[in-house]
């Protein structure tokens, strides 16, 4: 057997085999001859200065001798990587979780090494085959690589995928925040993060059918029977999520009721206040503080109690003269609870005067 343009992949091991018509009759040459292709090859010995100076220094090396006779061989040619082909797996729609694989290819010889890099930051990694066992959505964005041998060095494209995930639970909100009035105008908003974007739809408990699809549900004129549970959904092409809120509508009527009942209380409120400060104010004018004890003390206490026995008492004064008595005046007026202090001042008299024709002092 003769191989003539031998390659390297015609290197391996080959075995003589001859068959009878026998039953069993095969018979196979053990161990048989090995055959190993080589080629020259062109070691790449760089240059102290490489890159800047672009000098290299190459050597032909062989790992067979050469037969007696003198033959031509060429060895393979030696280059640069050339630029890199980048390819993203799968190549349909990337979602979050699932596994991805970068592929960077280059043809170069010697072979080339492979760096990733993302959005010109720091290298990620070195083979060729950069693989997300679990890919998230910051791993979004455009990605790189560079193939590199001892002759040189290429950058392919941009890269670039968007990693797609489903809604997050939605956050709900209502606005006014405030006490919903019937009659007013209430908007319902609901949101989520989720790539693509979510298509959002409004339920209302209790019902089956859709209320409205959108961000926002306006209610206009809204009244008492608009009041329940108001579910939203967020949904886009890798899932769905739903929240709920409460919407209580209050009555007109009921408000102005509640508001005058409220005015009322506060009313009762202030008058029960105000009697209560007054009987205050009484009671301190009728009890006067204790003084201290001593004997100036206790001196005033008999003073006083003999003054209060005397306080309800009238004091008239009449002088009759020798002759025949004529009424001149009477001045009479009901005594008004005092104080000690003020006792001879709010003690009423009665004058009567009563003259003869004579001449003569009069009394009081």
């Amino acid at each position: 057997m003769t191989l003539t343009d031998v390659r390297l992949s015609d290197s391996a091991v080959y075995k003589f085999r001859f068959i009878t018509n026998q039953k069993g009759g095969r018979y196979t040459a053990e161990p048989g001859v090995t055959v190993s292709v080589t080629a020259l090859s062109v070691q790449v010995i760089k240059a102290p200065s490489y890159p800047r100076s672009h000098r290299v220094e190459m050597k032909c090396h062989s790992s067979c001798d050469l037969p007696g006779r003198r033959e031509t061989f060429t060895s393979p040619s030696v280059y640069p990587p050339k630029v890199p082909s980048v390819s993203v797996s799968p190549s349909a729609e990337i979602v979050e979780g699932r596994s991805v694989t970068l592929t960077c290819s280059s043809d170069s010889n010697p072979a080339a090494t492979y760096t990733w890099y993302k959005d010109n930051e720091a290298p990620l990694r070195q083979p060729a085959v950069f693989v997300f066992k679990s890919i998230r959505r910051s791993d979004s964005g455009q990605y790189y690589c560079e193939a590199e041998n001892d002759l040189g060095r290429r950058r392919s494209e941009y890269l670039h995928f968007d990693v797609k995930y489903p809604p997050k639970v939605p956050s709900v909100s209502v606005s006014p925040s405030a006490e919903i009035v019937e009659g007013s105008s209430v908007n319902l908003t609901c949101s989520s993060d989720s790539n693509p974007a979510a298509n959002y739809t409004w339920y209302k408990e209790n019902e089956d059918s859709i209320k409205t699809s959108g961000q926002i549900f306006t209610i206009t004129d809204i009244r008492p029977e608009h009041s329940g549970n108001y579910s939203c959904e967020a949904q886009n092409t890798i899932g769905r999520e739903n929240s709920t809120l409460q919407l209580v509508v209050v009555a007109e009527s009921g408000i102005s009721t509640a508001a005058g009942v409220t005015a009322a209380g506060l009313l009762l409120l202030l008058m029960l206040l105000c009697v209560y400060v007054w009987v205050r104010k009484m009671r301190a004018n009728k009890e006067p503080p204790e003084p201290e004890e001593n004997p100036d003390n206790r001196e005033q206490r008999r003073n006083r109690g003999q003054s209060e026995e005397q306080e309800n008492l009238q004091y008239t004064t009449v002088r009759f003269s020798s002759a025949h008595m004529d009424p001149i005046y009477c001045n009479i007026r009901a005594a008004q609870p005092h104080t000690h202090e003020e006792e001879q001042e709010v003690t009423e008299y009665s004058v009567v005067r009563l003259n003869s024709d004579r001449t003569s002092p009069g009394s009081s």
